[in-house]
């Protein structure tokens, strides 16, 4: 469910980017940076979903 949510919020601030102009794709060492911050990030995300569910 985290992942689902972060890619829908992905996809509109890219869609938003690409609007205002070119976009640079991320470089191999800041993807790695990404890749390495993922887990405990998804971690953090699932945890406040799960406390804000159905206070929306």
């Amino acid at each position: 469910m985290a992942r689902m949510w972060l890619l829908d919020a992905a996809c509109r601030v890219h869609l938003a980017a690409h609007g205002a102009g070119p976009v640079q794709p991320l470089s191999p060492d800041e993807i790695a940076a990404w890749r390495t911050a993922a887990p405990p990030l998804l971690d953090r995300l699932w945890a406040h979903l799960r406390r804000t569910a159905g206070t929306a």
